[in-house]
């Protein structure tokens, strides 16, 4: 069966998506490196505000980068779909993050356009495409980046009508839209927006609990008539029915009740009141799965793992993407099976970085999320043949197999960079031994020193 997939179109390039891999092709006449490494090693690399960069490779006529994500993230041209409380909260949470301003001393572009961008409900904002000098980036400023992404979420109209004719979308949007364009800074264009986040979800809430009592009247006179109907026709049939109406009443109750548990748990957990609004939820048939989901994306991990038991993988995976592998230490496994808790011992051992607890897990090896992370603790460590012995497990595992092709390739472009060094402190030790300028001798010694320095 072939994986689903979607292609995005940006400025400079395609975006095709599978369920956990994205793809980011763009034609190499729009760099102007002269190694790759110009253009891997950038200090977004390790942000856990962007996604995982796997590989970046050149190919005849484009160079490829290829992210990894988590299936429970969207990408942003999806959010029109969203409710608007929903898209208000990623606008907000896109600006209260500024991640342009985070990069502007290094001189790093990042695109806002939508297709680079991931998000999931209600706070989690993740970024793909950033750019340094060698790479290709766009001339608009950053407060009309900003607008034109605002607008794009808020009004659903294309981002780059929204960058590049301002004018019209202003004329075409309503008196919100209007309002962004007028901002001046980014600070007060995330005024604006928190302004109206909190009106409109405070407005959404008290609409919602309306339409709830509109259907709980509905309901009580619908099922009043039907049993006032039942009553009367059983009786003309001399059937006793004071039992069965006082079932469908005591039913309805249930329903009502049930209703006002789960308003009252949606609203204590958009307030952060998880406790309350989990001891709420399971006083009604909820589904445990989608609010572990909820609690995760929230980082209530413990609380997560403690609701469903089967979400441990769920919860690694996000803690790696949100770069805090270590809030798995501190998770209490007394809710999980006997296999979940043997996985979360062989969990906490990889990100301790405990070499004996990472040999037995690697002699009794069952799962392939767990070996794709220990095969890059092993080589964090420098210890190649035993993440070797992992691929040889896992043959037809593409992602350990990319793991590894990234590491021997970096370790064979730093081999070579190391040969180059220690030629150059050659060339000029041997100028050094033979130069009777004394001024010459200071500023050979001086550069021997500076690479010296590089190898080490």
């Amino acid at each position: 069966m072939k994986n689903k997939f979607n292609i995005y179109q940006f400025e400079f390039g395609t975006i095709t998506q599978e369920e956990t891999t994205i793809k980011i092709e763009i034609e190499n006449s729009q760099f102007s490196h002269d190694t790759l490494k110009e253009i891997t090693e950038l200090p977004t690399k390790k942000d856990p505000l962007f996604l995982d960069v796997e590989t970046v490779k050149e190919a005849e006529n484009s160079i490829i980068y290829h992210y990894k994500k988590s299936n429970l993230l969207k990408n942003l041209t999806t959010i029109k779909n969203e409710a608007y409380p929903v898209k208000l909260s990623i606008a907000q949470e896109i600006l209260k993050q500024d991640i342009l301003q985070q990069y502007i001393k290094e001189d790093i572009y990042i695109s806002l356009n939508p297709a680079t961008i991931y998000y999931h409900p209600m706070q989690t904002v993740l970024y793909t495409y950033s750019a340094n000098r060698f790479m290709p980036r766009d001339s608009h400023t950053t407060i009309e980046r900003y607008k034109a992404l605002i607008v794009s979420i808020l009004s659903s109209i294309a981002y780059e009508k929204c960058l590049n004719s301002p004018q019209d979308v202003s004329k075409e949007g309503n008196d919100l839209v209007k309002e962004i364009y007028r901002q001046k800074t980014i600070l007060d264009l995330l005024l604006l927006i928190q302004e109206s986040n909190d009106y409109t979800t405070y407005n959404y809430i008290e609409s919602r609990k309306k339409t709830e009592n509109k259907i709980k009247k509905r309901y009580f006179y619908l099922l009043t008539g039907v049993v006032a109907l039942s009553l009367a026709s059983l009786s003309l049939l001399g059937v006793k029915v004071a039992g069965q109406a006082e079932e469908l009443s005591m039913n309805y109750e249930k329903q009502l009740t049930e209703k006002d548990h789960l308003l009252n748990a949606n609203d204590n957990f958009y307030r952060g009141n998880y406790d309350e609004a989990i001891a709420l939820y399971e006083k009604t048939d909820y589904d445990k799965e989608k609010l572990s989901v909820d609690l995760i994306e929230k980082g209530e991990y413990q609380k997560a793992l403690d609701i469903d038991p089967t979400s441990l993988e769920k919860i690694i995976q996000k803690a790696y993407e949100n770069g805090q592998p270590e809030v798995v230490l501190e998770l209490d496994d007394k809710e999980l099976s006997e296999e979940e808790q043997a996985k979360l011992v062989d969990e906490k051992g990889i990100i301790n970085g405990d070499t004996t607890s990472m040999l037995n897990t690697l002699n009794f090896l069952k799962d392939e999320q767990t070996a794709t992370r220990l095969t890059t603790k092993f080589l964090e460590i420098g210890d190649m043949n035993n993440a070797k012995k992992i691929e040889e497990k896992y043959p037809e595992n593409t992602e350990i197999k990319t793991i590894l092709e990234n590491a021997e390739m970096s370790h064979a472009e730093l081999e070579k960079e190391r040969l180059d060094i220690q030629k150059q402190m050659e060339d000029k030790q041997k100028k050094l031994d033979e130069s009777k300028d004394d001024k010459e001798k200071e500023t050979l010694k001086k550069e021997i020193s500076e690479l010296q320095e590089k190898v080490n």
